[in-house]
C-alpha cells in the first residue's frame, strides 16, 4: 500500500471488522507499517487516529514486529495530543517490558497523564501498566507510583479505580 491508498483506505467509513482484516494484510509489512506511523501525525485527526487504530490491530496480528518500532512510540509520547493515539500508544507500550529503553520523560511523561483530569480512562490504565511493568527494573520507582496511586484514587473514575486497586495489589506483593 501507498500512503495514497491507505489515506483513502482511512477516510472510508470501515467498519471495524474490516480494519481488523486490513491490520492482518499488512502485519508483516515493515514499509507500509512505517506509512501507517507517519500517518499517525496527518493533519486530518480522523486520517490520524485510524491510522493508529490500524497500527494497534496490526500489532496484535504480529507483536513480534513491532519490538523494533517501540523507541519510536516511547519517542512520541510526550509531544502527542490526540487522546486516541496516546489510547492506542500506551496501549501497545503496556504489553512490553520497557526497562532498557524507556527515560525518564517516559515516566514523568505516564506520572502526569494519570494526575490529568481530562486524560481519558484508558490511557491512564494503559499508563499505570507501563509503570507498573517498569517498577520490576526500577523499584524505587514503585513507591513513587503507590503514592500516586492512592492520590488519585478518591476522585477516580470505576475503571481507573479498578486498575489503580489491581496495581496497588500488585506493588503491595513485591514492595518490603
Amino acid at each position: 500500500y501507498t500512503s495514497a491508498e491507505l489515506e483513502e483506505l482511512l477516510t472510508n467509513n470501515y467498519l471495524s471488522g474490516q480494519y481488523a482484516q486490513l491490520a492482518k494484510e499488512i502485519c508483516h509489512s515493515v514499509a507500509t507499517l512505517d506509512i501507517v506511523l507517519q500517518l499517525n501525525e496527518h493533519t486530518n485527526s480522523r486520517i490520524a487516529w485510524r491510522s493508529a487504530y490500524l497500527f494497534d490491530l496490526a500489532h496484535d496480528a504480529n507483536p513480534a514486529l513491532f519490538i523494533n518500532y517501540l523507541p519510536r512510540l516511547i519517542a512520541a509520547l510526550p509531544t502527542l495530543k490526540n487522546h486516541s493515539i496516546k489510547r492506542h500508544y500506551t496501549r501497545i507500550l503496556s504489553t512490553y517490558n520497557l526497562c532498557d529503553i524507556a527515560t525518564g520523560e517516559t515516566i514523568d511523561c505516564c506520572l502526569n497523564w494519570l494526575m490529568t483530569e481530562e486524560i481519558p480512562i484508558a490511557v491512564k490504565a494503559n499508563c499505570m501498566q507501563i509503570l507498573y511493568n517498569l517498577c520490576t527494573e526500577f523499584p524505587e520507582l514503585a513507591h513513587e507510583l503507590k503514592i500516586v496511586l492512592n492520590e488519585i484514587l478518591p476522585t477516580a473514575s470505576k475503571g481507573v479505580g479498578g486498575k489503580a486497586k489491581k496495581i496497588l495489589a500488585e506493588l503491595a506483593k513485591v514492595m518490603l
